[in-house]
């Protein structure tokens, strides 16, 4: 290769280091852009955000799945939720932030976090607990 040929390699090999470099860049920008765009919330967030709790809550997770999913999540302690309902039956979790006081006997810190499951338009709190005992994940 001559001096001259060897030359225009590198140039070539140097753009195309740069394409790929911007290509990357521009990748992740979008993933980041993606990321921080504000989205509509979902119908499991709608629903949630419609429940009538006593006390002022924010929803932290809410998610649309089955009966089955929601039961298994129940302390053993707690009946049977619908046992007339199969367990493949749509429902919906939701996690909340939300005060709940501690009665007599208990007494200590109030709850910070509450689990609820919505069936047919129908609530019911599954759990209540402590943010760090009790966290937002799906089923």
């Amino acid at each position: 290769m001559t001096a001259n040929g060897a030359q225009r390699h590198g140039r070539m090999r140097r753009r195309l280091q740069v394409v790929a470099q911007l290509g990357i860049v521009v990748a992740l920008l979008g993933a980041i852009a993606y990321a921080f765009v504000p989205r509509p919330p979902g119908p499991a967030a709608i629903a949630c955000d419609a429940l009538e709790i006593s006390q002022p809550a924010r929803t932290v997770g809410a998610y649309l799945t089955t009966l089955g999913s929601a039961q298994a999540l129940m302390p053993s302690r707690h009946p049977t939720l619908y046992p007339e309902l199969d367990r493949e039956h749509p429902v919906v979790l939701c996690y909340m932030d939300v005060h709940i006081a501690k009665g007599p006997p208990y007494g200590g810190p109030a709850f910070d976090r509450a689990l609820y499951v919505i069936i047919d338009g129908e609530s019911e709190m599954l759990a209540a607990g402590y943010r760090d005992s009790l966290p937002a994940r799906a089923p």
